[in-house]
Order: C-alpha cells, then sequence, then structure tokens
C-alpha cells in the first residue's frame, strides 16, 4: 500500500460508517474554570511573561480582548463533526480546488519538500491542509486570532492547546513577524 492510498482508503473506510450525520459531540470543559474571564485573562498574563512574552506585548495584544461566544459556539459545531463525510466532502473539495492545489504544489515546490525533509509530513498532505483550511490563503477568517484563542483557552474543553497556540501568536506578533491587525 502506498502513502498516497493511505488517505483514500481511510476516507472510504469513514466513509462506510457514516450513513447519517452523527449528533454533536457533548463537549465539556475538562477543568473548573476561572470565576471570570477578565480573571483568566489577568492569570493569563501572568503565564504569559513568565513564557518570555514582553509584557507591553501581552497588553497590546489583548487590548479590547472579551470572550466571544460566537466562537464557541462554532466550535461546537463543525461542519466536518455534524455532516456525513460524502455531505462535507462535497462541499469542501471540489476540482478547481484540487487543480488550484496543484498549482501551489509547483509554485512553492522547493519550501515544500524542505518542509517534507524536516518534519517528515508529506508535502501533498502540507498542500491539502492549506486548501481545506485557507483556500490556499484566500481566506483567513474573520475572527481576531488572540479573541478567539483566548476564549477558547478559557473555555478549558482544549485549554492546553488553545493556550499553547495564543502564546506562539504571541511570539509572532513580539517577533514582528505579523502586526497586531494582521493576527
Amino acid at each position: 500500500m502506498s502513502l498516497r492510498s493511505i488517505p483514500l482508503a481511510g476516507l472510504l473506510a469513514l466513509a462506510a460508517c457514516a450513513s447519517e450525520p452523527a449528533p454533536p459531540p457533548v463537549l465539556t470543559p475538562s477543568v473548573e474554570r476561572p470565576a471570570s474571564f477578565d480573571a483568566w485573562k489577568t492569570a493569563f498574563r501572568a503565564d504569559a511573561i513568565d513564557s518570555g512574552i514582553l509584557p507591553g506585548v501581552v497588553d497590546l495584544a489583548f487590548d479590547g480582548v472579551v470572550l466571544n461566544d460566537t466562537v464557541l459556539q462554532r466550535d461546537r459545531r463543525q461542519p466536518e463533526l455534524t455532516q456525513t463525510v460524502w455531505a462535507y466532502l462535497g462541499r469542501a473539495v471540489s476540482e478547481s480546488r484540487i487543480q488550484r492545489g496543484r498549482r501551489q504544489m509547483a509554485a512553492h515546490r522547493t519550501m515544500l519538500q524542505a518542509i517534507e525533509r524536516e518534519f517528515g509530513v508529506p508535502r501533498q498532505i502540507l498542500v491539502a491542509i492549506w486548501g481545506m483550511e485557507t483556500d490556499y490563503g484566500a481566506t483567513f477568517g474573520g475572527f481576531d486570532v488572540v479573541e478567539a484563542l483566548s476564549t477558547l483557552a478559557y473555555d478549558s474543553r482544549r485549554e492546553e492547546f488553545a493556550r499553547r497556540e495564543l502564546i506562539a501568536a504571541l511570539s509572532i506578533l513580539q517577533n514582528g513577524d505579523v502586526a497586531l491587525g494582521g493576527l
């Protein structure tokens, strides 16, 4: 069995099991969250500074950040969890997206090969994820990254993941790789 056939085989196995959309998962926080979002932000600020993020970067990034209920609602109703495999793929995969993916693989061949060598992730998988998540950079979503990740970390269902990603986002800001409005 080749590496190329594994995703298709896995997909077919999933499809065979999914004639009806699964009910939305019941997602409950794994730990008790702080009394308020503001209390969480205060505690996180100290953790971020302990992780090497400058106080000014944290303060600037968190200016105006509020708990975003839309982020929580969408997190709990992700289409890949609430539709049949075929319904989801019918909406998400198209011939034009596949063709754009092939063009992106050709245009970024050297970089993708370097990533594949260093991290062991096949370039086809990277490009597929890139296409599914951002339509090859055409869509970045309408949410402030710091606010969305803070909301997810406060919610605590995926606290560790969201906190780790939030520190990474703050590092990106601190390094000047992206301006504050760009995240």
